[in-house]
């Protein structure tokens, strides 16, 4: 990605999915991390790697960002907490570790999470709880542990192919089976 798109200061939407872009996802992030009206971020379908810097914090504009479907790997930044805009965020399809950061609870507008397909380990934060915006939200194909949490009685979600156990809270026992297929 140019460096000189960094300067296109009014920029809100920026599409770049579906290319063979490589490189630093961190590198990438930074070329936008002074674009404060930037909304719209899409880095999808691409061929990114390493981590994702703490700068992403500095992105306090976006509403909607897609880092799906690269090579990215490491921990979410507890930095993510400052997007407190952030309506939609994906990072499905990546090879990111460590536990879902309890920061995301923060981002008070978060309609729909992705997560999918990672090796995210731990369990799921009991503070998503406090997202009362949030509607979807998808963690299949992790490593995640713990019991389910009842608070996702109003959402609709994917929890299926982890290690989660214990019983299905009652008032989730209507929801699809496929949710929950693929843990103890």
């Amino acid at each position: 990605i140019p460096d000189k798109l960094g300067d296109l200061k009014n920029l809100q939407i920026l599409v770049l999915e579906n290319n063979k872009l490589t490189g630093l996802i961190a590198s990438a992030l930074r070329i936008f991390t002074n674009l404060h009206n930037m909304t719209n971020l899409y880095l999808n379908s691409n061929q990114f790697n390493g981590s994702i810097p703490i700068e992403i914090g500095n992105m306090k504009s976006l509403t909607y960002l897609n880092l799906s479907n690269n090579n990215i790997v490491g921990e979410i930044p507890s930095t993510i907490r400052h997007l407190t805009n952030l309506s939609f965020l994906s990072l499905s399809w990546n090879q990111i570790s460590g536990s879902i950061p309890i920061e995301l609870a923060n981002c008070s507008s978060l309609a729909n999470l992705s997560l999918s397909h990672n090796y995210l380990n731990r369990s799921i934060p009991s503070q998503f709880s406090d997202l009362i915006s949030l509607r979807f939200i998808d963690l299949s194909y992790n490593n995640l542990t713990g019991n389910i949490p009842p608070y996702l009685v109003n959402l609709e979600f994917n929890l299926s192919y982890n290690s989660l156990e214990g019983q299905i809270p009652k008032n989730l026992q209507n929801h699809s089976f496929d949710a929950f297929i693929g843990n103890k």
